[in-house]
């Protein structure tokens, strides 16, 4: 797993790169949720943000702001099934950058599968 900021100058917004790599065979209507550390800090909670897809990883564009740490995007997985292992690689706009130069610490992936029943499931979970 991997999380870096395009522009690292301290307290400004810049493109959070995020890469990782599923244990499970992901589906079709999968999420994924991103908990970033503390120190990064998100836009409002509700709001909107842009996600940039890079490699043809996912066809995403857009994600919400959950709560103040946590990134959820809906519909991830726009395919009949990404089998494992396979590697995600995104950017998230909007993000502001900690205070220090310090590493912002550590983040937490978590990805789920929407049954018919119309409840997430967790597929996998990194740290």
């Amino acid at each position: 797993m991997k999380m870096y900021p395009l522009i690292t100058t301290v307290q400004i917004k810049s493109l959070l790169y995020i890469e990782f790599i599923t244990e499970h065979n992901l589906y079709n209507e999968g999420s994924v949720e991103i908990i970033v550390p503390p120190l990064l800090k998100l836009p409002a909670v509700d709001s909107k943000i842009d996600v940039t897809p890079l490699e043809g990883s996912t066809r995403a564009k857009e994600a919400f702001i959950k709560d103040e740490f946590t990134v959820r995007i809906e519909n991830f997985v726009q395919v009949e099934v990404n089998e494992a292992p396979f590697t995600y690689k995104f950017g998230l706009s909007g993000i502001e950058n900690q205070i220090s130069a310090k590493d912002a610490g550590a983040f937490t992936i978590t990805t789920y599968y929407r049954n018919s029943d119309g409840i997430d499931y967790v597929v996998d979970t990194s740290k």
